[in-house]
């Protein structure tokens, strides 16, 4: 199974601080006129928006698994659980019987922690 959400990658996060700086750069040059004679409403009102636009990513966490992801691998192993509920049924986690695997990522992890705990405690 793949990871559920993740928080963008330590690139993902650079090239949207370059994206902002190009805005702040570049998102000036409209002239005033060019909002009350050519564009409508709508349009002036993204080139405000698109004016103050700052990165909302500026994660601790880089490429991590988000609450919402791990929401949703819990919810995906619950229906799991429950299309084979006889095969779930009364058993709780045994590593030495299950052996969940997971890669060195933590958001692998998280996910791996977050399918076992919803097919064998959820």
């Amino acid at each position: 199974m793949r990871h559920g959400q993740r928080e963008p990658s330590e690139n993902d996060i650079s090239e949207l601080n370059h994206l902002e700086e190009q805005i702040l750069k570049y998102g000036s040059g409209f002239p005033e006129s060019f909002e009350t004679t050519v564009a409508t409403k709508p349009v002036s009102r993204s080139l405000e928006k698109l004016r103050v636009w700052k990165n909302p990513f500026r994660s601790a966490l880089p490429s991590h698994l988000t609450n919402k992801g791990a929401k949703s691998v819990y919810e995906y192993s619950q229906r799991i659980k429950q299309i084979y509920k006889d095969v779930f049924a009364g058993e709780t986690y045994e590593p030495d019987r299950y052996n969940i695997r997971h890669t060195q990522y933590s958001r692998a992890g998280r996910t791996a922690s977050a399918l076992a705990f919803g097919l064998f405690n959820g």
